[in-house]
């Protein structure tokens, strides 16, 4: 089910006027789609102004798709030695655009980020309150609707072992190993986010050929 937005034309260009200055300096937009070509998405990033090895990625248009009646965007933050952090972005995304995950405040999705990165201590992502940017993002309205920009934090393992025994009522998480959709526990490049240009594509399509029942990845047209 689709929000009442204009997505993507004056929505999207709304969004971005709005969120570039908050998010950083120079900002540029890549577009993702998923393997089957059923869902696209653009990606912002911006530079941080303060420091130039740091950026920040944020979807353009996840607010177009209904999340338990509210409206929701995406950010994460990473270091340049981490540049698939936007893909992350994007397969969340696509997470709840196609398989209807939850990206509010609290909710875990597990092992996204062991996908691109399989010996990264942080393997998953928490969503919370846009924290590191003050109130700047809390009351965002975009063609006259609220938007919920929710931060994506890497956690690690022991981290949510630790939420789900002493914080188990903020969120809950979603396992793409045990989602109905998937057939078996994810492995790198199952539910990942790949750049569209020629190169990238053709590995998307390779690897994801003959699975139609798994996650969406993303990989630029």
């Amino acid at each position: 089910m689709q929000s009442p937005v204009l997505y993507p034309s004056n929505a999207q260009i709304e969004l971005f006027s709005k969120l570039s200055p908050i998010l950083g300096v120079n900002p540029t937009v890549s577009n993702f789609i998923d393997d089957f070509g059923s869902c696209n998405l653009d990606i912002l990033r911006c530079a941080d102004a303060e420091d130039a090895n740091v950026s920040f990625y944020a979807s353009l248009g996840l607010m177009g798709y209904n999340v338990n009646g509210g409206c929701y965007e995406i950010v994460m933050g990473g270091h340049r030695q981490f540049p698939d952090i936007e893909a992350v972005v994007a397969s969340c995304a696509f997470f709840v655009i196609r398989d209807k995950w939850d990206c509010s405040i609290g909710n875990v999705f597990e092992s996204v980020i062991e996908l691109y990165y399989p010996k990264a201590a942080m393997k998953h992502v928490m969503f919370y309150y846009p924290y590191l940017w003050h109130n700047k993002l809390s009351s965002l309205k975009v063609v006259n609707y609220p938007v919920k920009v929710m931060l994506g934090i890497p956690i690690s393992q022991s981290e949510l072992n630790y939420k789900r025994q002493y914080v188990p009522r903020l969120g809950r998480p979603f396992r793409p190993g045990r989602h109905q959709h998937l057939r078996h526990q994810p492995q790198a490049g199952d539910i990942t986010a790949t750049r569209t240009d020629a190169n990238a594509q053709t590995a998307t399509q390779t690897a994801r050929e003959g699975h139609p029942h798994r996650a969406p990845r993303a990989s630029r047209p």
